[in-house]
């Protein structure tokens, strides 16, 4: 338990508040006090003198579930991350995938831009998404990628799977570009701006809102009856329930059935891949 940041006792404080006293600049020390259990009952107390720096938090996992399939995890989309996507792709191809797993349960979303670069890597060269003002004027965003991915896809998604998450396997599905498997999605299709105010705090505002390339609106309020029937979110072309203590993290194939269904769906496309090859 954290009791204490440099002099300052932080029993009781919110979470967000212990946060910010413990951030500062990259290279500078800050003293945090710690209670920690000890055996034979009771807490010993610990002082750690800590060096801050600057934390990059990985947002995408690769790697190969099968010698043939690779599995791919995205978990936002932020700086940095269609870049890394390119080079998980890479490593994966180089470890002879020859189809993919793309995995965005739970990824809540991010910067639109930048899942629309994400989508590049994935849908060949089209329309990815498109983005309508207040005033009703539309911008389309497009992939200029001449063959899309280049081989299967399988698309993870759940309840969780929202915003730019929900951008790019939206335009996976209209494009036809793979299949998508697991539970309808959250259904957040607007895009907000955050304007900071003069006081310190910020008012975050809705500016946009985007359909999928076939133009459809996933942000509806809908029952649960109406999502099921396919209205609001993305809706799965394979509907698979997880259980729900099942924690998402490593791969496993034996207590996720929604990624036992893909990778079945996978490795199905590839047989027939494989078969119409040989009939060549």
């Amino acid at each position: 338990k954290i009791v204490k940041v440099q002099d300052k006792d932080v029993i009781g404080l919110p979470e967000e508040n212990v946060a910010e006293l413990i951030r500062g600049p990259a290279g500078t020390l800050v003293t945090i006090t710690v209670l920690r259990p000890q055996e034979g009952g009771g807490d010993r107390q610990l002082v750690f003198r800590v060096r801050r720096a600057r934390i990059r938090v990985p947002t995408t996992e690769a790697r190969m579930l099968t010698p043939t399939v690779g599995y791919l995890q995205i978990t936002q989309f932020l700086d940095g991350t269609a870049r890394q996507v390119r080079k998980d792709l890479q490593w994966l191809r180089q470890q002879g995938a020859r189809g993919l797993i793309l995995d965005l349960r739970h990824n809540p979303g991010g910067r639109l831009d930048v899942s629309v670069d994400v989508a590049r890597s994935f849908v060949p060269r089209g329309p990815v998404v498109h983005v309508v003002d207040r005033a009703g004027r539309r911008e389309t965003y497009v992939s200029d990628n001449p063959r899309g991915l280049g081989m299967p896809l399988v698309v993870l998604i759940d309840e969780a799977t929202a915003s730019a998450s929900e951008i790019l396997a939206g335009a996976i599905q209209d494009r036809k570009a793979g299949i998508i498997v697991g539970m309808p999605s959250f259904g957040k299709g607007l895009v907000q701006q955050v304007y900071d105010l003069d006081d310190g705090t910020g008012l975050k505002l809705t500016v946009m809102k985007y359909l999928t390339p076939r133009g459809r609106d996933i942000n509806r309020k809908v029952t649960d009856a109406e999502k099921a029937a396919g209205h609001g979110g993305i809706q799965p072309d394979i509907r698979v329930e997880r259980p729900p203590d099942l924690r998402l993290g490593v791969p496993d194939l034996d207590r996720d059935p929604q990624l036992r269904k893909a990778l079945e769906v996978l490795e199905r496309r590839l047989a027939g891949t494989a078969a119409r090859a040989a009939g060549d």
